[in-house]
């Protein structure tokens, strides 16, 4: 009888191009969100990681102003440098993410192949059910 989990015991090596149509519905996870939107808009934004909990996509404009896409809001917003709105912290043009009570700094990503490959992974680390 098998593990239960989707994609095994063993987490797989996430080393092959994602096919877009598992991203570009822009639903569900958070990263599949921010791809789409940032897609879809052509806003050319990049993309950070929250401690392998959280992804959002962002462009930083003039005076570090950021255009955040970000699935908590549902729309893409401005933040200003020095502004906090709700669980976002703009510091000097990096966008900080609350979790758990606790503002994280952003890890920039490559682009949104390796966002979606640490989609996956925290999917993985949760179970391994992709939805």
């Amino acid at each position: 009888m098998g593990s239960g989990k989707v994609l095994g015991e063993k987490k797989p090596k996430w080393d092959e191009e994602i096919p877009e149509h598992l991203w570009t519905a822009g639903t569900g996870q958070c990263t599949s969100f921010a791809i789409a939107t940032n897609s879809r808009s052509g806003m050319e934004a990049t993309y950070s990681e929250y401690s392998a909990a959280h992804r959002l996509a962002s462009k930083v404009g003039t005076d570090n102003v950021v255009l955040v896409i970000d699935s908590g809001r549902l729309h893409a917003f401005e933040i200003a440098e020095n502004e906090i709105i709700a669980k976002w912290e703009n510091k000097s043009g990096k966008v900080h993410y609350q979790i758990n009570k606790e503002m994280i700094i952003p890890q920039e990503v490559k682009d949104h192949h390796e966002a979606m490959k640490l989609c996956f992974d925290q999917l993985f680390a949760k179970g391994g059910t992709l939805y």
